[in-house]
């Protein structure tokens, strides 16, 4: 059995076991095909950043690049899991940087994709602002970096404390503002 077969058995002996626990008939209608859409949407949409290379979305130009003028990209979608409680946590990104002088600028639309792509993983939001920063000022010519995080997590917002609409920023700075 591939990884694959085996993590969409797992899954359908995830569900049939709640359906048990919870006295739910894991034929009803609306639960027969879960084990089947929660497997599709691990696979295809919430985990894919494990699977792509970000440095597949680095496509650069030569560029207008003034060096110690600030490019900011804000309202940036985040979409993640929270690796504690495997719960979504979502809000904005913003990205501001600094390119170096002669440097060749990124495309706009390739912050989102980069954004998008390490968002899909089970992580900490304190991670996921870390490794983008982290992969910004490796993979382009900056002088500096700042990406910023604003999100609600629903781990806060549906157990524990129970306080939606919560929200927790997390801010990396790299190299010389």
């Amino acid at each position: 059995m591939n990884k694959e077969e085996k993590f969409k058995k797992s899954i359908n002996e995830f569900i049939g076991s709640l359906c048990e626990y919870c006295g739910i008939d894991k034929n009803d209608s609306n639960i027969k095909e879960t084990p089947d859409r929660l497997y599709r949407m691990y696979k295809n949409e919430l985990l894919t950043g494990y699977f792509k290379d970000p440095k597949d979305f680095i496509k650069t130009f030569d560029g207008i690049s003034i060096p110690n003028q600030p490019v900011i990209i804000e309202g940036i979608p985040v979409k993640s899991l929270c690796s504690h409680h495997v719960l979504p946590f979502f809000g904005e990104a913003t990205i501001t940087l600094k390119y170096k002088e002669g440097a060749k600028v990124l495309g706009l639309s390739k912050f989102y994709r980069i954004v998008d792509n390490f968002a899909r993983k089970l992580q900490l939001q304190e991670a996921l602002t870390q490794e983008i920063a982290k992969f910004l000022y490796e993979n382009l010519d900056l002088a500096y970096v700042k990406v910023e995080i604003e999100a609600q997590h629903t781990c806060v917002g549906l157990r524990g404390v129970n306080v939606m609409g919560n929200k927790t920023k997390s801010i990396v700075c790299i190299g010389d503002e």
